[in-house]
């Protein structure tokens, strides 16, 4: 899981970094770069092996950098995807966070076709899938302080999020 592990590892360098200050617009721009720069390679690396004979010393030397090119562009598109989630919740008491949970829920949805819903046990805790699935990515991260009652409305929070953005 590319998107995942980008996530995770964004939360940290970010907090590390800058602390509750991210910029924001200058990482955005590097990230579009090097893409752009990966792309660009990428083509001439397809040209290459569209050129390349099978009496070359290597002949698949292509295929394996186009394999690594692919990689570098969904951990690029991972970041920028971070990126613009963080962005998005720059006015919250702790926008890293925010943004971890996000992009936690958005693996779940996206990549894991599964539903931003939960249930209650009798009790009255969320449980579920997605409610084992959030705690299991995150708790590693945050420890104790992984919310727990709180899973229920940070799914609320995303889902009504998303259907704000969506309109």
């Amino acid at each position: 899981m590319i998107e995942l592990d980008e996530i995770i590892g964004t939360y940290h360098r970010a907090r590390a970094e800058h602390g509750e200050r991210y910029p924001f617009a200058e990482e955005k721009r590097r990230w579009r770069r090097i893409d752009k720069l990966t792309e660009q390679l990428a083509q001439e690396m397809r040209k290459l092996r569209r050129e390349t004979p099978w009496s070359d010393p290597d002949p698949l030397l292509p295929n394996r950098v186009l394999d690594v090119l692919w990689e570098l562009h969904m951990r690029v598109q991972a970041r920028l995807a971070w990126l613009d989630t963080s962005r998005a919740f720059r006015g919250t008491q702790n926008p890293y966070r925010e943004a971890l949970y996000s992009g936690v829920l958005r693996v779940w949805t996206e990549h894991l076709n599964g539903k931003l819903q939960y249930s209650r046990n009798k009790q009255g805790k969320p449980t579920g899938p997605l409610v084992r699935f959030f705690a299991a990515c995150v708790e590693p991260i945050l420890g104790e302080e992984t919310p727990r009652e709180g899973v229920a409305d940070i799914i609320d929070r995303e889902s009504n999020r998303r259907a704000k953005h969506s309109v």
